[in-house]
């Protein structure tokens, strides 16, 4: 089915990329490609989404790659909007906070979660600017 085929993509490309920050952000080593494909084989969805909360929901890899976001990403993004909207917009959660808390790539990923939802293709393959 060409639908699980997107999805597993998607999910091995999110693993891959929370894999590359986690070493070039947090860990601040070298990206070893080998070690990261070898690790990324033994990556469930939960610690996959544990990783990706951990480091903040980046919206970009160390390659400049946009990254598709995770359900931990969209749980996220919906605690925000929920919080802004009780508080009147203006709460502690501005769009600096926002953006800093997704590795300031902006909206965690809408091409990735247009290209996620079938919406269009694979925008998140894109550089972003």
């Amino acid at each position: 089915d060409a639908q699980l085929a997107i999805v597993v993509v998607i999910q091995h490309f999110c693993a891959l990329s929370m894999l590359e920050v986690l070493m070039d952000s947090a860990l601040k080593i070298e990206i070893d490609e080998e070690m990261v494909c070898g690790v990324e084989h033994h990556m469930n969805p939960q610690f996959t989404n544990a990783l990706c909360t951990m480091l903040g929901h980046p919206g970009l890899c160390p390659h400049g790659l946009g990254i598709p976001p995770g359900d931990c990403c969209l749980a996220e993004r919906a605690r925000r909007q929920a919080a802004a909207a009780s508080d009147g917009g203006g709460g502690d959660m501005g769009d600096d906070a926002a953006a800093a808390s997704d590795g300031g790539g902006g909206d965690m990923g809408d091409d990735a979660a247009a290209a996620s939802d079938g919406g269009g293709g694979a925008g998140w393959e894109r550089r972003r600017a």
